[in-house]
Formats: C-alpha cells, structure tokens, sequence
C-alpha cells in the first residue's frame, strides 16, 4: 500500500514539474522575442509611423492618413496604436519597435491552447520565436508584424473552433472574431483575408 502511494505521490510530482517546465517555455520564448529588437536610426519607411504617432491628438494623427497617397491611407487601426503607444511610452527607437512585442505575445500566447500534442506545439512556438522573417519585422515601426500577428490568432482561432472541445472551441470563436477585426482595423486590405475566414466560420 505504501508503495503505491510512493508511485502516485511520485507521478504527481513528475507531472507538476512537466507543467512547469512547460509554463516555462513560454515564459523563455516571450522574453527571447525582446532580442532582435534593436534602438538604431530609424530609417524611411519607420519615420511614417513616427511621424503619426508624433502628433499632437489621435485626431491629427489620423488625419495625417491623408497626407501620402499609399499604403498608410489604409492603416487606420495602426495609427490609433501607435499613437497611443508613443503617448505612453515615448518615440524612442527601441521603445517604438517594441510596439511590435505585445502582438506577438499573443500570438505565443494563443499557441498554448491549440489543440495540438506538446511536441506540435513546441515546434510551432519555437518556429515563430526564431524564424528569421519573425526577427527581421520585429525590428521595423511598421504594421507588418501586427498584421501577421492578426492573422495567426485567426487562424489558431479557426483550428481551434473547428477542432476543440467546450471551452477551447469558445476560445477559438472569440479568437477569430478578434484576430479578423483588428486584423480589418489595422489595415482595411486584411479584409481580403478576414472575409474568408469569416466565411469559413459562419459555413
């Protein structure tokens, strides 16, 4: 009797630490992501965002949407980020393209509860830790990394609505919904993407 009670007081513990070690691993890959985050000269394509983030009221700011004749016309929901994000924490380089860390949290986040086994889903969060296009957006004031960021949590949301049960398929529901329309708010063009997702739920 005692012996047994040894194994399953063992096996519990084996088991906490497996939860641990696991929690762990997300805790690692979050703070990895600060890595290629880097504080040099903001170069052209950055100084838009800037330049929105810079202005005086969220009005100015969207307003200044006008003022170019391409892609920032469309980027109605990145503006309103970005200029509340330079209000807070400030319109230092490092600090501006660490705007781009709260989207991929999530997006890590999100991978936690996919219903896919451990080993899936440690080569899924490792991949979007370490994937070079990862590291390179992740150091650009751009909506790049929102926008993909958008479209992961859609699409874990989708995986997980169609292929969950109870409470990680409600996940899922709130997931897509979510990702989609800051998706669309981000930039009016993820709508092309979004549009299909919804569709797919919705069927």
């Amino acid at each position: 009797m005692r012996g047994e009670e040894w194994q399953d007081k063992k096996m519990v513990q084996q088991n906490q630490f497996k939860r641990i070690g696991w929690n762990a691993l997300w805790v690692i890959a979050l703070i990895i992501v600060f890595i290629p985050i880097s504080g040099e000269s903001i170069w052209m394509g950055e100084s838009l965002t800037l330049y929105a983030g810079g202005q005086q009221s969220l009005g100015d700011a969207l307003q200044s949407m006008d003022e170019v004749t391409w892609t920032k016309q469309y980027m109605p929901g990145y503006t309103t980020y970005i200029w509340l994000w330079e209000k807070i924490w400030g319109d230092g380089e490092w600090m501006v393209r660490l705007s781009n860390w709260p989207c991929l949290a999530l997006l890590l986040i999100s991978v936690y509860f996919l219903p896919f086994s451990r080993w899936q889903k440690g080569i899924l969060l490792v991949t979007y830790t370490l994937h070079p296009f990862i590291w390179t957006h992740m150091d650009e004031a751009k909506p790049t990394m929102m926008l993909l960021c958008c479209a992961g949590i859609a699409l874990h949301g989708f995986i997980m609505y169609f292929y969950g049960k109870g409470r990680i398929q409600n996940i899922g529901r709130f997931l897509l919904v979510v990702g989609v329309l800051v998706g669309v708010a981000t930039h009016t063009l993820f709508a092309l993407t979004g549009v299909s997702l919804l569709f797919l739920w919705a069927w």
